[in-house]
């Protein structure tokens, strides 16, 4: 914790008699060094400069450039797979009336998001026979069970991918199956490897799913 408030110029016991800590706002903060390390104005970079060309990835063994691998799990790279799982999933999205998992127990707060969401394109709903506020079961070839979210139909996403929300629980159910597992997106995700080679995070967007309306 200390080496995280190091850049502020304080420590952790500061930390908890101040409480809450301000920053202080400087326009064009790449010219007065505050973004380097080593006090020199720029970046916060080998060269101080933007980087389109990294050299910490070259160093690490990575492709320097920006570039496209396909998921490990995709239509593309494994089209099996996708025969039963035919849509592409992405998990983790936010809604303004939580935060991780904190706000669903604010009543004021479920009123504006009283349901976890899952966004399906109505040309999907259709063929799947799912209408607007349906209840939704989402299944993974990588996960544990299924988890059930209500349906909102948009036009913004495309046909083969649906979009649910993240961090979901239910503070008013006592059992932990209800409370935890059933709304919770990260319940279908899987932990285990491929992890991204860079950041070592684990295939939470981008993954194939299943979909059915929950009768």
């Amino acid at each position: 914790m200390n080496y995280q408030l190091k850049g502020l110029g304080i420590d952790f016991d500061e930390f908890c008699r101040k409480q809450i800590v301000y920053g202080t706002i400087t326009e064009r903060r790449y010219e007065t060094g505050l973004l380097r390390k080593d006090g020199k104005p720029g970046f916060n970079t080998p060269s101080g400069k933007v980087e389109l060309y990294s050299e910490r990835l070259k160093e690490l063994g990575q492709d320097p450039l920006p570039s496209h691998k396909e998921s490990c799990e995709s239509p593309v790279a494994t089209p099996e797979l996708a025969r039963d799982y035919p849509y592409i999933l992405i998990g983790g999205s936010r809604h303004i009336a939580s935060f991780n998992t904190a706000g669903h127990n604010l009543p004021w707060l479920r009123e504006l998001l009283p349901h976890p969401v899952i966004e399906i394109h109505p040309d999907t709903a259709a063929e799947l026979g799912i209408a607007e506020n349906d209840w939704v079961w989402i299944e993974t070839p990588r996960g544990n069970g299924r988890i059930r979210q209500k349906a909102h139909l948009s036009f913004g996403i495309h046909p083969r991918v649906v979009h649910a929300q993240s961090l979901w629980w239910y503070p008013e159910e006592s059992d932990k199956e209800k409370s935890w597992y059933e709304p919770n997106i990260n319940t279908v995700m899987s932990w285990d490897e491929p992890y991204d080679p860079i950041c070592g995070a684990t295939l939470l967007k981008g993954g194939l799913c299943r979909i059915y309306r929950a009768d």
